[in-house]
């Protein structure tokens, strides 16, 4: 493969920022187990109690990573990573089993898909990994809020939030493009 420049207060791994974000990727059978149940209010506060707390991991592993700095090379790679299998997984869940658009979630997955593998390429490239930036932060903030709205059937803000989720997918689509290609085809001095 490849080997990374990684200075040593980097090579953390065991850290509570880490924990938050495998957490969240621990949490994702059991929202699908909820998800898949028939629909009941015991069911829905259940829901509701786990999709609350893989929010809140996902707020609380970037805060606890730069409060206690705790950045580290494996956070940079596991905090986004676990973004995209869990919006993944319960987009795809929802198309199979309830009304999530197909054309959002074939855009969704397409383009956390894309960055993946453009994010390999880069690492393999600078030996580093790029972190995440506040318009893909902003995208995720907002396609969990049209997940959320669509599980509980909360029709009246899904279209909105259809357009705004689209217009963040298309804004973090040409940020991480430009910074592909600075990085990729670097401007001479």
């Amino acid at each position: 493969m490849f080997k990374l420049d990684i200075p040593p207060s980097e090579r953390r791994v065991f850290t509570i920022s880490n924990f938050f974000s495998l957490s969240r990727i621990l949490l994702l059978p059991f929202i699908l187990l909820f998800l898949g149940q028939p629909v009941s209010s015991r069911n829905n506060l259940m829901l509701a109690a786990l999709l609350l707390i893989a929010v809140a991991t996902d707020f609380l592993d970037g805060f606890f990573a730069r409060r206690l700095n705790q950045i580290s090379i494996i956070g940079r790679i596991i905090d986004p990573l676990a973004d995209k299998i869990c919006i993944g997984a319960v987009v795809v869940f929802l198309v199979m089993h309830r009304s999530f658009p197909e054309w959002m979630a074939v855009i969704v997955i397409s383009r956390d898909v894309v960055i993946v593998l453009a994010s390999i390429f880069i690492t393999s490239k600078i030996k580093d990994v790029t972190p995440s930036n506040i318009i893909g932060k902003i995208t995720v903030f907002f396609l969990a809020l049209l997940i959320i709205s669509n599980i509980f059937v909360i029709r009246v803000v899904q279209f909105p939030l259809i357009i705004i989720s689209s217009i963040c997918i298309v804004l973090s689509s040409v940020s991480y493009s430009k910074r592909f290609f600075s990085i990729i085809f670097p401007k001479k001095s």
